[in-house]
């Protein structure tokens, strides 16, 4: 099994699809607090996939958290580029897809500095 990384997006199965755009131009213009499953399967996917029609370059997602386990979530999202891949089951069949949306996330904090810096 291939580890989650910007660094091991080519060495992932042929069938699994991949950002096609540039990760490292991307500009943060959300800012989503609590970021679970939900938001990752559906506002962070429909993000790269106008990502991926080469739109909305200036709305790439900050996560953010104010409970410890966001800080959590945090470094589990960190140790693989903030990238998240979205399984689609259906009676048709299955795919995989690698999002690249989201580009940050930042850290959780007592008095939620680092939040509200970012924020303004």
């Amino acid at each position: 099994m291939v580890k989650l990384s910007t660094a091991t997006l080519a060495e992932l199965p042929p069938q699994v699809a991949v950002p096609s755009y540039d990760r490292a131009s991307l500009t943060p213009g959300i800012m989503h607090i609590g970021v679970g499953n939900f938001h990752r399967a559906h506002q962070a996917w429909y993000l790269h996939q106008l990502m991926q029609a080469g739109q909305a370059q200036d709305w790439a997602i900050l996560g953010a958290g104010v409970r410890a386990a966001d800080d959590a979530q945090r470094t589990k999202m960190l140790a693989q580029d903030f990238l998240t891949t979205l399984m689609e089951l259906d009676p048709a069949g299955k795919s995989a897809e690698v999002t690249g949306s989201m580009i940050g996330y930042v850290p959780v904090a007592e008095n939620n500095a680092p939040m509200i810096a970012h924020m303004s």
